[in-house]
């Protein structure tokens, strides 16, 4: 029998869109990880992604500080399907740390656990955009969440607590 007071639920995810000039590209993110009765988010976008000028555009959290938020990816392949052929990271590892909390999700996966999830995008010239969103099912994850000791969060220490 499932107790809801004991059910881990996550959903982390990351987007890259390029506005063009002036804008240039903005990256994002967000996380949400729920332990039992606990909610923990975050969320963030920089702009000017990866160029000299790069510049945070916002990064919040539900517990009011988000000290860092990101993705590492490593382990890039090359995905094919009856659309065409794209470069994805088989290991995704996803970090947020906010005022209480430390949460990290490392995904490893395999090349035939991943999907395409195409999406159509109209453009204002009546074009059509296809977005094409990868998944995978059945990963192998290692989940560690760790509370942030009270005087940590105070001082903005590293010390954490493997209590909770």
């Amino acid at each position: 029998r499932v107790n809801p007071a004991e059910d881990i639920g996550m959903v982390f995810g990351t987007g890259r869109f390029d506005f063009g000039f002036p804008l240039g590209a903005v990256d994002g993110g967000y996380g949400t990880a729920n332990v039992g009765s606990t909610h923990i988010s975050g969320r963030y976008a920089k702009m000017f992604h990866n160029s000299s000028w790069e510049i945070p555009l916002q990064a919040s959290s539900s517990d009011y500080m988000l000290r860092d938020m990101r993705v590492e990816r490593s382990q890039w392949t090359t995905f094919t399907d009856h659309l065409g052929s794209a470069r994805i990271p088989l290991r995704q590892t996803f970090i947020m740390d906010t005022a209480h909390f430390k949460v990290k999700v490392d995904f490893h996966s395999k090349i035939d656990q991943y999907f395409r999830l195409p999406a159509a995008l109209a453009q204002e010239d009546g074009s059509t955009t296809i977005f094409s969103d990868f998944r995978a099912v059945g990963v192998r994850t290692h989940v560690q969440v760790l509370r942030v000791a009270a005087a940590a969060a105070k001082t903005a220490s590293a010390v954490t607590n493997e209590d909770g």
